[in-house]
């Protein structure tokens, strides 16, 4: 396969575009996100408390709200040394989609790259990001 040109910038602008499209579907289209038993079970309980220390300008040391207590900071799970992590600060729903674009950006781009060095095109790259299915939270009657 020839070499191929470097990417120019609207190329790069329709990858941002797409992949906040791309998230915006994970986020807003039903089954959303933020209706994944994960996202419901763990990461919207552990967001909340990330942004309420945030908001009262201290550490997250400790979690008194699982069991009888948990250490917050040292679980690797909970990605407090994370930057990308505190988005969520920014609001739940829009921190989330932030956080989601943001590492499906960086995916794309990256895929590009390596489809670049192994010579089998940019735009396949797409191809590469996998498709997970999220599993819903039925509600209890």
């Amino acid at each position: 396969m020839p070499d191929q040109a470097p990417p120019n910038r609207l190329e790069n602008l329709l990858t941002l575009v797409a992949a906040g499209l791309f998230a915006g579907a994970l986020c807003f289209l039903p089954p959303t996100l933020f209706r994944s038993a994960d996202y419901v079970l763990f990461y919207k309980p552990n967001f909340h408390f990330l942004a309420e220390a945030v908001r009262e300008g201290g550490l997250p040391l400790w979690n008194p709200y699982i069991g009888l207590g948990r250490p917050y900071l040292a679980d690797m799970q909970n990605a407090v040394f994370y930057p990308p992590v505190y988005l969520v600060c920014l609001g739940p729903r829009g921190g989330v989609f932030l956080l989601a674009w943001l590492h499906r950006a960086v995916a794309v781009f990256g895929f590009r790259r390596l489809a670049s060095s192994l010579q089998v095109g940019r735009w396949q790259a797409w191809f590469m990001i996998p498709w997970e299915p999220r599993p819903e939270v039925q509600p209890q009657s």
